[in-house]
């Protein structure tokens, strides 16, 4: 991962993202991956006068994007939890927690590659979790509505 000749941040959320899906959590791919690459991602920020807050940005928001695949415990615990099967409410699941935390992590990238300000990224994290919160609900709706029997 750190041979991606673009910026480290992309380096980052690729290598958060792909550890928190291969382990089927955001805290241990993000544990993981900082624990292994952190040093040297610090060593790139110093060289490259790369804000260090944009990557840990970066690496929470990146760490929600594919933590929540179909092996993932909670979501196997949450169907079963709900009397529901993959077949019928992954689509919305991974919507949710997949779709929307990449494009987010996307969108935090291209700011911390541009170096917009670390403060508009902590002011927009609590805005893409309304967002995600938002989302639920619609999904939440989407079920009952098309669960109804007429």
């Amino acid at each position: 991962v750190l041979g991606i000749k673009a910026s480290p941040l992309i380096s980052e959320a690729l290598a958060v993202t792909l550890l928190a899906g291969a382990t089927g959590s955001s805290s241990g791919g993000m544990g993981i991956a900082l624990e292994a690459l952190g040093p040297k991602y610090m060593e790139m920020a110093a060289s490259l006068n790369i804000d260090p807050g944009a990557f840990h940005r970066v690496a929470s928001i990146a760490s929600g994007g594919l933590d929540s695949l179909p092996h993932c415990g909670a979501v196997i615990t949450l169907l079963a939890v709900a009397g529901m099967t993959h077949k019928k409410s992954y689509a919305d699941i991974g919507m949710v927690t997949c779709v929307i935390p990449i494009v987010a992590t996307v969108v935090v990238v291209a700011m911390g590659m541009y170096m917009i300000s670390v403060r508009l990224l902590e002011c927009l994290t609590p805005i893409m979790y309304k967002m995600s919160v938002i989302s639920a609900h619609i999904v939440r709706l989407h079920h009952v509505i098309f669960s109804l029997e007429v």
